[in-house]
């Protein structure tokens, strides 16, 4: 509630602080059915992952400049962090396992 009313007051009440408890209340109703349906019918997360990705790129074209730089940030970072570790192409002996995404 506390980062909700910051919000309202940063963007002077053109977001309220019900709208931002709304919305976060429903992605994280959407994330966790999406994590339900996955363990219930046996779906890979890497294709969860793809699709989910896949949305927000698209999205990402109808956003401010200001809000793409720190959006693909966000998602360009571990993307190519994961994929790297995937790959093999990764050195580092002690980076986790990533043996989840098969």
């Amino acid at each position: 509630m506390v980062l909700a009313n910051q919000i309202e007051t940063v963007t002077t009440g053109e977001i309220t602080s019900f709208t931002m408890l709304i919305v976060v209340s429903l992605g994280l109703a959407v994330m966790v059915s999406f994590g339900l349906i996955r363990i219930m019918f046996n779906i890979p997360l890497y294709i969860i992952l793809t699709v989910l990705y896949s949305i927000v790129f698209i999205l990402a074209i109808f956003t401010t400049p200001e809000f793409l730089a720190t959006l693909l940030t966000l998602l360009l970072l571990p993307l190519g962090a994961g994929s790297t570790i995937y790959s093999g192409a990764s050195s580092c002996p002690t980076c986790i396992n990533m043996d989840f995404f098969n």
